[in-house]
């Protein structure tokens, strides 16, 4: 990180978690868009113009592009619910599974 990096990461609200401060300020310095699973810091991106992509995107995207399939996408989830005790929603899991639009 540089020191400009260092002095945003520490300037940012303390309920984030230090290491999600310390991707934050690199996301925004450079320009690039956060990935993140944490709530508070994908809401503090969105609510400060930071592009951030939540994780319920990223498992999404990872069928639609085809990079892998649905059900792969499942067991990895089933996987963070055991390994890291993810928990997602109702909504979240229809957000990810949900058809996919046709294209024109």
């Amino acid at each position: 990180m540089t020191d400009n990096e260092r002095v945003l990461a520490t300037a940012l609200p303390q309920r984030l978690n230090a290491g999600e401060c310390e991707a934050i300020a690199l996301c925004h310095q450079r320009r690039i868009p956060l990935l993140s699973n944490d709530r508070r810091a994908v809401r503090y991106c969105q609510t400060n113009g930071i592009d951030v992509v939540d994780l319920p995107a990223i498992l999404r995207l990872c069928w639609t592009r085809q990079i892998m399939t649905a059900a792969d996408v499942a067991q990895i989830i089933t996987r963070m619910e055991h390994v890291e005790r993810l928990t997602l929603s109702d909504a979240q899991r229809e957000a990810i599974f949900a058809p996919q639009r046709r294209r024109r």
